[in-house]
């Protein structure tokens, strides 16, 4: 589909005068960062994610320090094409005045970084079992971020930033899916996957218990029936920040689920998602479509969608090529990054800095 551009490599893809108005509004102001990051044990089943289960502190190390400790090197693909992170960490060296938190939501080893916040103990279980959390530690984990959200929308307020709301949760978009079906929506063969192929028969057998909407009312029920820890955070801080200053949720299909998640406690302020052309042209996927059902029966306002439409098609890298066969698509904040260099640099300048991440941790 021929989006509107707002600029080079920029895709307006869901509600266009509010994707310009939201373009217009970060125009001056500089980006502050938190990424989320959590394990789900749904990470562990057969054949649902290319995503190493230990990704997760990994992405955050290399996002911030440039180098992983939880791991050797940087998460990759079976085939060999280099995570996600690999995009953020090149868009994160262009934005010399962002600043970041890190929140670690629930992951199986905390990543090693100097003032991470540490507000889970543990992972989600698994969506099979239609446990994932235990309700009072969703609660926690949604007040705790909505009040962490009102100071960060204050800060951002009176110190000229936006907030960039970034996760990486391994097997993240099956607990994204059984969050939306738990509250009604059609979201059945519309999710998208770090696989090429669709993933959409082994995820609706691990949802196979859930009955479609039956958290319809009961947002964080959903959550902790089949959802993961970083939902709840993210939601909170969005909701709450964006009542002072303009919030970017960067990331495809588990970002819609937050969306769902956050507009069904009231409608948030300055909003939009951003997410990569990969995401929103995924032939499997349905990204736009479902941007606009949340719209329709749980917000009632557009939510601009916007999308940094990189190719790799003719990169010197042929494992970034991977991404143009329907590879990782997105994950670590990847797109929204890529949108906030965009408001100031110019895409081969950025193509050229993501190839030359790619050349020192030795892709060829």
């Amino acid at each position: 589909m021929p989006w509107p551009k707002l600029a080079e490599a920029v895709l307006a893809v869901h509600a266009y005068p509010q994707c310009q108005a939201f373009w217009t509004q970060i125009q001056d102001l500089h980006p502050h960062l938190v990424l989320t990051v959590a394990n789900t044990l749904t990470a562990y089943h057969p054949g649902l994610t290319a995503v190493p289960v230990m990704a997760a502190p990994a992405d955050a190390e290399i996002l911030f320090t440039g180098a992983p400790r939880s791991q050797p090197t940087i998460p990759t693909h079976p085939l060999g094409i280099p995570g996600p992170v690999l995009i953020s960490r090149a868009m994160l060296v262009q934005l010399p005045h962002l600043s970041w938190d890190c929140i670690d939501a629930g992951c199986l080893v905390t990543p090693q970084l100097p003032g991470v916040k540490v507000w889970g103990d543990r992972p989600g279980g698994c969506v099979a079992s239609g446990w994932a959390l235990p309700r009072a530690r969703v609660e926690t984990l949604w007040q705790q971020a909505y009040s962490y959200g009102h100071h960060l929308g204050k800060h951002c307020q009176t110190s000229g930033r936006y907030l960039i709301l970034a996760e990486s949760v391994p097997a993240g978009t099956t607990t994204a899916l059984g969050v939306l079906l738990a509250l009604g929506l059609d979201a059945e063969q519309r999710i998208s996957s770090s696989l090429a192929n669709p993933t959409h028969r082994i995820k609706l057998e691990l949802l196979a218990n859930l009955r479609k909407g039956s958290y319809r009312l009961d947002p964080l029920g959903a959550v902790a029936a089949v959802g993961d820890p970083m939902q709840p955070v993210v939601a909170g801080l969005a909701l709450a920040a964006s009542r002072f200053c303009p919030v970017l949720l960067a990331g495809g299909t588990q970002m819609l689920a937050v969306l769902a998640l956050l507009t069904t406690f009231g409608q948030p302020g300055s909003l939009a998602i951003g997410t990569t052309g990969w995401v929103v042209r995924d032939p499997y996927g349905d990204f736009v479509g479902l941007a606009a059902l949340i719209q329709e029966q749980r917000g009632g306002h557009p939510i601009p969608c916007l999308a940094a439409d990189w190719s790799f098609q003719h990169s010197s890298l042929r494992s970034l090529r991977g991404y143009e066969q329907g590879h990782v698509k997105e994950g670590a904040g990847a797109g929204g990054l890529s949108l906030a260099a965009l408001r100031h640099r110019h895409p081969q300048q950025l193509l050229s800095a993501i190839e030359g991440q790619g050349r020192q941790w030795g892709f060829a």
